[in-house]
């Protein structure tokens, strides 16, 4: 979800969710391994950033993943699917765009959505990865992943378009494209696409039109799934758009997609 984003998928992100609904215990990921988790600091594009670190316990190397959220800020679910992610082997960089501010209300979510400047963004998540590549556990003969979901998971795709150091890309729910030289930039990626059929902000045929596209330019096995009766935000526990059913299946695609793509 960036700037461009119609006034229809804001309405849809409203009747989604709110935080001051959110049930703490979102989603638990089983421990396989344990986890340390600490706050760091990078060079961003215009500035430091800082974001929340998950890590495996141990020397590694691990792959890693850039964990990117929603329009609400960097939230204590996105902390946890970045301890999610660790906790299956991954070093996760969950990156907080909004420097430290989280939103409660969507009239908030949106203006602190509407002031990300789109190239510095892009700036503070290629710091992101070059954080990630510069930690001693980390994987240096491997791509970086990257994981977004809603404004993240545009942003998402916008990192897999700018950073050649990025490989395995999965959206979920987030802005997709249908122009064609930046389908391209995508061409030796894989992505795999997690949508909601119900979704008014991001319709599934502009979703199939981007899958065409991608299909059409790709080199590498890439994957888009429309879950049928799932609304915009059917991933995040809490809200009306919550489909537990989807969302299961959904986290199923994205272990099994990363697991291939990644370790």
């Amino acid at each position: 979800m960036l700037k461009q984003n119609a006034r229809e998928y804001i309405r849809t992100i409203v009747r989604s969710w709110s935080p001051a609904i959110f049930v703490a215990a979102a989603l638990a990921a089983t421990a396989e391994a344990k986890v340390v988790s600490k706050t760091v600091e990078f060079k961003g594009g215009v500035g430091n950033v800082k974001a929340f670190l998950a890590t495996p316990e141990g020397k590694g190397p691990f792959p890693a993943i850039v964990v990117i959220h929603e329009w609400w800020g960097l939230s204590d679910w996105v902390k946890q699917n970045a301890e999610r992610f660790a906790s299956q082997g991954y070093v996760a960089l969950a990156i907080d765009l909004y420097k430290g501010k989280l939103a409660t209300e969507p009239s908030e979510a949106h203006e602190l959505m509407r002031a990300l400047d789109q190239t510095e963004v892009v700036g503070d998540l290629k710091g992101a990865v070059a954080f990630l590549k510069s930690l001693p556990e980390v994987s240096h003969d491997k791509k970086v992943g990257a994981i977004g979901w809603c404004m993240g998971g545009g942003y998402s795709r916008e990192l897999a378009q700018a950073c050649s150091d990025i490989g395995p890309t999965v959206i979920c729910y987030g802005s997709v494209t249908v122009d064609d030289s930046a389908v391209a930039k995508l061409a030796d990626k894989p992505i795999l696409g997690i949508f909601g059929a119900d979704d008014r902000g991001i319709k599934p045929e502009t979703v199939k039109m981007f899958e065409s596209k991608l299909k059409e330019a790709s080199k590498t096995s890439s994957k888009i799934i429309i879950y049928e009766a799932a609304g915009h935000g059917f991933m995040r526990p809490g809200g009306p758009s919550y489909n537990e059913k989807a969302t299961t299946r959904a986290w199923a695609e994205i272990d099994k997609f990363l697991a291939k793509e990644l370790k």
